[in-house]
């Protein structure tokens, strides 16, 4: 009885750090997204569901789409990069701590400060185009944007997936060896399941990270194609329409994860069905 009191004591501390600054959050916005005239001063409070009533809306779905689908391409991207990366590390694990090092050293900046370094080089009148007596518009489009994402994420997608890595048990390669498995189907049908976890974890790491992100769009994409966090961003800002906010905020974070689910669930299935062949 003593060490289930002991191990309870324990958590406590972690799981109020969590409540404080996770659940508790969230709870305000969801009584936030469902009152209406809360902030108002002497108005009666009114529960209401207009607020996600209005969400589906043809500029908030565009606006949706185009965050979700910029989100995966950033994750898809970073993905395909990190993995050749990640199993150079992993083969060279004397190279391994030097290169982690240098991928943490943009952790001591931050990312706001290494965004205006971004502009600084890239704008119209930017180090760049004064090397290169140009005037080439690097800045201010999506393009832009999504390069800014796999740079400032990079990190974020390296460190989870070279865990994995480090936990996957290489004595099954020598095994495979034995029974004279070729390099494909050991990939298929032995690696790549047993890290899938790990693999989608990084994946979805980046993914809700990029959902979420509102300085990149709008520090290095500009006003010319808005992104769902933008548009909560101002909600909160300058329409001062906490509740809508609020609800797109809560929607985003369902559709966001909903959208994960599908995405694992489909990639399963297709892992089953490679395994099955």
């Amino acid at each position: 009885m003593k060490n289930n009191k002991f191990t309870y004591f324990n958590f406590l501390p972690s799981f109020s750090w969590l409540f404080i600054f996770s659940f508790l959050p969230l709870i305000i916005v969801v009584i936030y997204s469902l009152v209406h005239n809360l902030r108002t001063s002497g108005a009666s409070i009114e529960f209401t569901g207009i607020y996600y009533i209005n969400f589906f809306s043809r500029n908030s779905l565009l606006f949706l789409f185009r965050t979700i689908s910029t989100s995966f391409i950033v994750s898809l991207s970073l993905l395909f990069l990190s993995l050749p990366f990640v199993y150079y590390l992993d083969k060279n694990p004397k190279y391994s701590k030097l290169f982690l090092i240098l991928i943490l050293i943009p952790f001591l900046t931050n990312t706001l400060l290494r965004l205006y370094s971004i502009t600084f080089l890239f704008r119209d009148s930017g180090l760049i185009n004064s090397l290169l007596g140009t005037e080439i518009s690097f800045l201010y489009n999506e393009k832009a944007t999504i390069i800014s994402f796999v740079y400032i994420y990079f990190p974020y997608m390296v460190l989870p997936l070279y865990n994995a890595f480090q936990e996957y048990n290489k004595s099954y390669h020598t095994i495979s060896n034995d029974i004279g498995m070729d390099t494909f189907s050991y990939l298929k049908k032995i690696k790549l399941p047993i890290m899938w976890k790990g693999i989608f974890n990084s994946f979805s790491l980046v993914f809700l990270l990029t959902v979420g992100d509102f300085l990149i769009p709008q520090i290095i994409g500009g006003a010319k194609k808005l992104y769902f966090s933008n548009v909560i961003f101002n909600y909160f800002t300058k329409g001062l329409n906490w509740s809508k906010g609020a609800a797109n905020s809560v929607l985003l974070i369902i559709l966001s994860l909903t959208f994960l689910f599908v995405l694992n669930v489909i990639a399963r299935k297709i892992l089953q069905f490679k395994q099955s062949k």
